[in-house]
């Protein structure tokens, strides 16, 4: 050990830092055999901003050991890295420096410290990313830290910048597994925060992420992504055509119970759908999703009330509960006031003869609001479109594209590049 600390200091004396990832990563069995308290000896006679390359494998190491010591040392020394490695060495162990967060961020759900290891984490994304638009593989072990923590305000704004690009490390199925992690924690924060249409979102992503294999996440989200596409729009939107055909093969058959809900739904009869619910009450306590599904079921009665502003001007409480087949007039009122706090109808209640009356939406759409609205969305577009013409001219001179278009037939079926594992 004393030997690897000399040939640390003076590789990063002399900026070696190739040579030293080097003789790190052959020296990593080395450092696995290692104790804590060596380890921790180790980095105390590092200096991190000088020698963060030997820092780094340090850390790693002693993150995969099977008795981390006490979680508040590891945090400092975690923090301390984070905090003043340098970025021209780190570029040299992508790997390495990502396996460290994502090990790290194992041990804090692990013992119970999700909670603490959040401002780490925003501190490791916010210095390794280049943009806020660029995703990183650390940006999952973040989701998954406030899911945890169950404290899913700090990651919202991540989750609500767009993403235009990658930066991610090894090899593609491991890259697949952070963005399919990303998306799937993702859209459970935007169920928790009932932000459904970002939901949907997240969860379509993760289901069409390329694959060849099923997996548990995508088997869950599928099975997500069909009741919260009945809470925002009342029925389940095919997929992009572009979904791996694991989903329809093996994931939908494996969801019977998730499609007949959906199925139940579209017929708007608020018994079918409770029926549907208590029959399979067991195997969705096991899925925690009773508690979604229950959601679904009160959305049901939202949109009856929905389809009943279309019919009628006014109405009375005691008709709107026959009409809705509720237990009682104060079940009525309780729907209507939701909505109506909600937005979803513009409507008064009269009590003094308990009657209802809907109106039209108050909003003119010509303020000074939704001026700015509609620039900022076009703002969007455009930047949308430069991207997108970006993006059209690197494909255009990919080597691997070229030499596909050139060398495969005239049409684009049966061509690997387009497939699952072409995409990979």
């Amino acid at each position: 050990m004393d030997q690897l600390a000399k040939n640390i200091l003076k590789h990063s004396e002399d900026k070696t830092f190739s040579a030293l990832a080097e003789h790190l990563q052959n020296n990593s069995e080395l450092l696995a055999r290692q104790d804590s308290q060596s380890l921790d000896n180790l980095i105390e006679a590092l200096d991190v901003s000088q020698q963060s390359l030997g820092v780094l494998a340090i850390l790693c190491a002693k993150v995969h050991l099977s008795s981390v010591g006490e979680f508040q040392l590891l945090l400092d020394q975690v923090t301390t890295f984070t905090t003043f490695y340098d970025g021209e060495q780190i570029s040299y162990a992508r790997v390495t420096f990502a396996s460290l967060y994502h090990q790290f961020t194992k041990v804090a759900v692990k013992q119970g410290k999700a909670l603490c290891a959040i401002n780490v984490l925003k501190m490791a994304i916010d210095k390794y990313r280049t943009a806020p638009t660029k995703l990183t593989s650390l940006h999952a072990d973040l989701v998954q830290l406030c899911l945890a923590a169950k404290c899913v305000r700090p990651v919202l704004p991540y989750l609500d910048q767009d993403v235009d690009d990658f930066i991610l490390e090894g090899s593609s199925s491991e890259s697949s597994e952070h963005i399919v992690r990303y998306y799937y924690y993702g859209g459970l924060v935007y169920t928790l925060v009932r932000n459904y249409q970002r939901a949907v979102l997240f969860f379509t992503v993760c289901l069409s992420t390329p694959a060849s294999a099923i997996s548990a996440i995508m088997l869950e989200a599928y099975k997500k992504y069909v009741l919260v596409s009945l809470l925002k729009q009342g029925k389940v939107s095919a997929l992009p055509k572009y979904t791996s055909h694991v989903v329809d093969r093996y994931v939908k058959p494996l969801c019977g119970m998730y499609n007949e809900i959906a199925k139940v739904y579209s017929s708007y009869e608020v018994s079918k759908v409770t029926a549907v619910i208590d029959k399979y009450a067991e195997p969705l306590t096991r899925d925690n999703n009773l508690g979604l599904a229950k959601r679904v079921l009160a959305s049901l009665y939202h949109r009856n009330v929905q389809k009943l502003t279309k019919t009628f001007l006014t109405l009375s409480l005691s008709d709107m509960t026959s009409r809705l087949k509720l237990q009682d007039v104060r079940q009525a009122e309780k729907y209507t006031l939701e909505m109506i706090e909600s937005k979803e109808i513009f409507a008064t209640i009269d009590h003094s003869n308990g009657m209802v009356s809907f109106h039209d939406n108050p909003e003119k759409y010509n303020g000074p609001l939704m001026a700015d609205y509609i620039d900022e969305e076009m703002r969007k577009c455009i930047e949308i479109e430069k991207k997108l013409a970006s993006f059209d001219q690197q494909i255009a001179v990919d080597q691997k594209f070229i030499q596909r278009m050139l060398g495969g037939s005239s049409t684009y079926e049966d061509d690997s590049f387009y497939t699952d594992e072409g995409l990979m």
